[in-house]
């Protein structure tokens, strides 16, 4: 018995080993095929998104081609039945020639006949008799008797057309034709276009009118629905429905009843989008939103033969609608489709752990034996591990020091560059306002030299000078502060910038003193450079003129000046050399900061902020400046720009 009671505890742990083996083995290989599968599956989904974002692009993308092209048909055909042979002959001197009246007719019912999709052909003359007049009916055109042609002085077509001049286009708005004062159904969606026509002394005789059928282009609109899974529709730029899925919805602002049934009213969050922009795709809870807008009257790139004259429509916006249902479904779908391979890939992987455990389970009992004969080593690591422990915790103490004193350094550093910023800042608008009272000093200078010169003794004239050199200088400084405080607060634009184009316009900014001073200045084949071309004009200017400025008059026949470019790794090196007066090596350091002078007002005029504004702009590019220099034998500046 007791036995029996051994070897029923003994498989009871067997089993309990190989379920604990088992699920070590499985659990993270499942982990990683539901990943890999997963991963697979979203990229699917990826793609079938990304493909019905393509898919919609395209089919409005070919709606407004489509539509353009109508539209531009439209312009041509207008153009054509307004300039028809013999048309300007038609009434010369207020009477109808019946003979080319009869050969108009005849053309304009063939064009008619030919092109199915104008309502109506007409002419009117001056007084808005119609004289011509097609009608398409059941298929076919035909001419309408004279006791039917009617007066149309008082319809808003022949007003608009009567004020346009030669080769000018009058296009109504797309809207429902409309008789006896009600909209004619079945609906007939038309453009009215109408040009005005001139005889041969160039006197207007009358105008060609044409209402276009838009149901030509419309249907394809809802062809275009069917095989995409986007509605296709179309609005106007008051967010009424052209064309829609639902007919109930189109033509809103025909009908009292139907003003407020608008996509901006259905979707006021997408149609505030839809309306600042002129093309874009994007998604939101109500689904997929893709649109085109389109000027369908507007000519562009086309010989301008003729002019449209305010169009009845700005614009119209192509528009396609999927909405977050149908996503959601082919996501569904995709998953169905995918599960059955995730289940046979989960019982193969369910069988091939069951082989890996029994392998593991038989390799472990072999192990057993080694494992009990490493318990001493393991336990003098053990013991190791404890004091490595103890070691740890210190190490760890002195890295929580280490990081407190970096946040301090971090905390003084963030400190010591806000500071500066608001040096800055402080310097631009201090720099900015001190002009004002400057300005002021000075008109008042001047006014009371103008009054009272002859009033004051010289003394008093020495002290109004005194005054208005100070104010000069004054404002020189504080032109020189604001653009140093500039270079520091305004944004880089890195471009691509060519150096010689650089020297060329300083050369162009400093030819007046570069002539007078008869300085030579030598450059080639300097590097093109990412920078921003204004800093590196002022850069340079500054660099120049300084050569200039800084050279002892009747030396070496002028001043010297040879700028050039070395190439160094990841950088260019450039160098300013110049044959002027030099400079003490123990003031290498002090010429860079600003308003340090080396020399007399009386000696060389200045301000003492230009070589600071050229190691802040080498700074502000990720470069380094400095000087080399011998006294009475010319200094050269060199500064580096990253490659």
């Amino acid at each position: 018995m007791p036995l029996n009671n051994n070897t029923l505890t003994n498989k009871k742990s067997s089993l309990s080993l190989f379920f604990k083996r088992f699920l070590a083995i499985f659990t993270p290989l499942f982990i990683i095929v539901f990943m890999i599968l997963a991963s697979i599956y979203y990229s699917l989904v990826k793609s079938l998104i990304d493909e019905i974002y393509d898919q919609e692009f395209l089919a409005v993308s070919l709606q407004k081609k489509q539509i353009k092209m109508e539209t531009s048909s439209l312009i041509s055909h207008i153009h054509f039945l307004s300039q028809e042979q013999h048309l300007g002959l038609l009434i010369k001197d207020g009477q109808i020639n019946s003979q080319i009246r009869k050969e108009i007719t005849n053309r304009f019912l063939n064009f008619s006949q030919t092109s199915t999709f104008y309502d109506q052909i007409r002419f009117i003359q001056n007084s808005g008799r119609e004289i011509i007049r097609i009608d398409f009916k059941n298929g076919r055109s035909e001419v309408v008797d004279d006791n039917s042609l009617q007066n149309k002085k008082s319809r808003y077509y022949f007003k608009a057309v009567s004020g346009l001049q030669k080769n000018q286009i009058f296009v109504s708005q797309l809207d429902l034709k409309i008789e006896n004062g009600k909209v004619e159904r079945p609906y007939k969606p038309m453009v009215r276009l109408g040009m005005p026509v001139f005889g041969d002394e160039n006197q207007r005789i009358g105008m060609v009118v044409v209402n276009y059928l838009a149901n030509r282009f419309l249907t394809v609109l809802t062809e275009t629905s069917q095989i995409n899974p986007g509605e296709i529709m179309l609005l106007n730029g008051k967010s009424y429905w052209l064309k829609s899925k639902n007919p109930d919805d189109e033509w809103g602002f025909m009908f009292e009843d139907k003003k407020n049934r608008t996509f901006a009213n259905k979707f006021p969050n997408e149609w505030k989008e839809i309306s600042e922009k002129q093309e874009d795709q994007f998604e939101t809870d109500n689904g997929l939103f893709t649109f085109y807008t389109i000027n369908p009257f507007f000519l562009k790139n086309e010989k301008q033969l003729v002019q449209i004259m305010n169009p009845g429509d700005k614009y119209w916006k192509i528009l396609s609608h999927v909405p977050m249902n149908y996503i959601r479904s082919e996501k569904i779908s995709l998953l169905y489709s995918f599960l059955p391979v995730f289940f046979l890939l989960v019982f193969l992987l369910i069988l091939g752990t069951l082989i890996i455990t029994n392998i593991s389970i038989q390799k472990s009992k072999k192990d057993w034996e080694l494992e009990t004969a490493n318990q001493q080593l393991e336990n003098k690591v053990s013991e190791r591990t404890k004091q490595l422990s103890e070691i740890n915790k210190d190490l760890a103490k002195e890295i929580v020091k280490h990081k407190k004193t970096e946040k301090k350094l971090q905390k003084k550093t963030n400190e010591l560059e806000r500071s500066n910023k608001e040096l800055e800042e402080f310097a631009y608008i201090a720099s900015h306002d001190l002009q004002e009272p400057l300005r002021k000093i000075s008109s008042f200078s001047k006014l009371l030299e103008k009054r009272s010169i002859e009033s004051l003794d010289e003394e008093g004239q020495k002290y109004l000078e005194f005054i208005t050199s100070s104010v000069a200088r004054m404002r020189t400084l504080i032109s020189e502060l604001l653009k140093y405080s500039k270079v520091s607060s305004s944004k880089i634009n890195f471009d691509s910038v060519d150096l010689n184009d650089v020297i060329k316009a300083v050369l162009d900014d400093l030819g007046m003193v570069i002539k007078e001073s008869n300085t030579q200045i030598n450059f080639n084949n300097l590097p093109e450079i990412k920078a921003d071309k204004t800093q590196m004009i002022q850069l340079m200017g500054n660099l120049v003129s300084n050569a200039i400025k800084y050279y002892e008059p009747g030396r070496n026949g002028g001043p010297k000046i040879s700028i050039n470019a070395k190439e160094e790794p990841n950088q260019w090196l450039v160098s300013v050399q110049d044959n002027g007066i030099g400079i003490d090596q123990s003031h290498y350091e002090k010429i860079f900061v600003i308003f340090q002078r080396l020399h007399g007002r009386n000696d060389f005029s200045g301000t003492g902020i230009g070589l600071g504004v050229c190691k802040k702009i080498v700074e502000r590019h990720g470069g380094k400046i400095w000087v080399d220099s011998e006294k009475d034998k010319g200094s050269t500046f060199y500064f580096t720009i990253k490659n």
